[in-house]
């Protein structure tokens, strides 16, 4: 049975013409070695292991294709990788790819990271102080009309208000040990709430009339001067002057018996006596009214600072302090 027909044939090598062969050439230098070359190689391999010109070149074939392959993974993978990391693509910029592979996935999310926390804790934070602002009451806080050393908060609504306000004057008087020329604001509160004007001036003067406790302004002050003998203070405003001023004049009429025990010296006149009248007087250019008691003592005395203003209080050095006082902070306002 004759042998089965291969794909191809098999060629034997053939001898090779005299005038083809390689001559060796022995090297001239001892130290040098003969040069190899492709058909040596080829010749070597044909006659020790048996093959044929055809299966050395399919075996090239083969090397050269893995070659391709390994090369094209090599290309692709040194183009690949460095463009995902945002470096180059030359190998003497390896340094550098590492150095952006840190940067993109390294540096920059953490920043990343750290800004959104900063930022959603910035939002909170406005979003919190808003919510309270909107939810929180506001308490108005009493305006002192002229600067003072000390202040003393009093709670009134622990009873009569009239009473405690004169027994929080009288004792405050008695108890305060101020500097020499020192003011103490007494701040008169209903619970945490400051006492109005209005109230604080209708409790005190029962005694005046309608039309002066409705022109009394939204600020006042009481308190302290501290000297030689401390003086109580008022100091109120006025939302009409000519509808206060016509007002303070009609009251002078029942004032001695309303300040009495507020002021001291200021004593209540008796019911079948007639009131002490008041005089006009002049402080520093300013108006005033004054009240004296049997020796020529001045009592009380109230004036005008400006057309807003005005004071009581129960001597001349503690009025020209006050309207002093008063009108150096208009000057710095």
């Amino acid at each position: 049975m004759p042998p089965e027909q291969t794909d191809f044939i098999e060629k034997k090598a053939q001898p090779i013409a005299p005038h083809l062969q390689e001559t060796t050439v022995p090297p001239t230098n001892p130290h040098l070695q003969t040069l190899r070359t492709y058909r040596a190689d080829v010749e070597a391999t044909i006659h020790t292991n048996n093959e044929s010109v055809v299966s050395i070149a399919s075996a090239e074939a083969r090397g050269r294709e893995k070659d391709i392959f390994t090369t094209t993974d090599a290309k692709k993978f040194r183009f690949t990788m460095p463009h995902m990391f945002g470096g180059a693509t030359s190998e003497g910029q390896s340094g550098t790819n590492k150095e952006n592979v840190l940067l993109t996935y390294g540096v920059l999310p953490l920043v990343g990271v750290l800004l959104f926390i900063v930022g959603g804790g910035i939002v909170f934070a406005v979003y919190k102080y808003t919510h309270t602002q909107s939810t929180q009451v506001v308490i108005p806080q009493a305006m002192a009309i002229l600067p003072y050393t000390t202040k003393k908060d009093i709670d009134v609504s622990k009873g009569t208000i009239h009473d405690q306000i004169f027994g929080s004057i009288v004792n405050q008087t008695k108890s305060y040990n101020g500097v020499l020329g020192g003011f103490l604001f007494v701040n008169l509160l209903k619970g945490q709430t400051p006492l109005s004007a209005t109230e604080f001036f209708s409790d005190l003067a029962p005694g005046a009339p309608g039309t002066l406790g409705r022109s009394i302004g939204d600020k006042y002050m009481t308190g302290v001067y501290s000297g030689t003998i401390n003086t109580p203070f008022i100091v109120l405003t006025s939302s009409d002057y000519g509808q206060t001023y016509s007002g303070l004049l009609a009251w002078e009429t029942t004032m001695q018996h309303d300040m009495a025990g507020y002021f001291p010296g200021v004593v209540a006149p008796a019911l079948t006596t007639t009131p002490r009248s008041f005089e006009d007087d002049t402080f520093n250019n300013h108006d005033v009214r004054i009240l004296r008691d049997d020796s020529g003592k001045i009592v009380l005395v109230y004036g005008f600072f400006d057309k807003n203003t005005f004071a009581i209080t129960s001597n001349e050095t503690v009025f020209q302090s006050l309207m002093t006082k008063y009108l150096n902070t208009q000057l710095v306002h």
